[in-house]
């Protein structure tokens, strides 16, 4: 009886031992996650869009600048990495560029989202300034169709559940039901 609750713990702790960290989780999100921005072709709006994840908090930035007006207004959005509780992707098109990209949804509760405006383009995420948005309930991140043909859309989905589940949260994926 001995050897067999011996041989049990041997299997668990092997287990165990070959589960990525979360440290090493964040890193693979944060090499991965932004290797495939979106392109919006001929468009004068330029759109940037990056996710960083640092010590259990998702930071996402977004910026839009109009290279012809010199129009700029950027912003990082913050929420911890357990308040996310579904994933999901859906498809998005230009009407006027016809391109195609992939939408990666974040959705999380209302009030767990903090906003913080930038003044120039990658201003510093490590403010104080943050200020909580009450009704925002998503982050969207717009990436190329290539995402998707690499094969790295269900092994992005795999990292970012496994993270949420080592910080405590308990998030789903939601699927298109056709």
């Amino acid at each position: 009886m001995k050897s067999i609750n011996l041989i049990y713990f041997f299997l668990l702790a092997s287990f165990i031992s070959l589960a990525q960290t979360k440290k090493e989780t964040e890193e693979w999100i944060n090499n991965n996650i932004n290797y495939y921005p979106v392109s919006y072709g001929n468009n004068p709006i330029n759109v940037v869009e990056k996710i960083e994840v640092e010590n259990g908090v998702l930071y996402f930035y977004h910026h839009w600048q109009n290279d012809n007006t010199n129009y700029y207004s950027g912003s990082w959005t913050k929420v911890n990495i357990k308040d996310i509780i579904s994933i999901q992707y859906s498809y998005d098109k230009s009407p006027d560029l016809e391109n195609k990209w992939i939408n990666l949804v974040l959705n999380f509760k209302k009030g767990q989202a903090s906003v913080r405006k930038t003044k120039h383009n990658y201003d510093s995420k490590n403010q104080n300034d943050y200020t909580t948005v009450p009704e925002q309930t998503i982050i969207t991140m717009r990436l190329n169709i290539d995402y998707e043909k690499s094969g790295m859309k269900p092994r992005m989905e795999k990292a970012l559940l496994h993270l949420i589940k080592q910080y405590g949260g308990n998030a789903s994926t939601k699927k298109d039901p056709f």
